[in-house]
């Protein structure tokens, strides 16, 4: 397509932080009975880390499915795929 060039973002649908992804994966490895230690959320201030990260770090993969037509399941669907594949 003309003026289809650039750079896209690719990812699952949805918008979680850091500590829903990993309650999620805690919820799905106990749906499978397998252990999974409680989770506390803590604040990213909490965190140091050498790069310095942006408080808002979501990806808008709205033109690859405007110019292309791709779209991709959520993210807690392609979580439970994912771990269903590694069971």
């Amino acid at each position: 397509q003309a003026g289809a060039w650039g750079t896209y973002h690719l990812t699952a649908q949805g918008e979680t932080s850091w500590f829903g992804f990993a309650q999620a994966i805690g919820e799905a490895l106990r749906e499978q009975g397998k252990p999974c230690a409680n989770l506390l959320p803590i604040p990213s201030s909490d965190y140091p880390t050498p790069a310095v990260r942006p408080l808002n770090s979501r990806l808008d993969c709205s033109r690859l499915q405007r110019e292309w037509g791709v779209s991709q399941p959520d993210w807690q669907t392609a979580l439970r795929e994912c771990l269903a594949e590694q069971a």
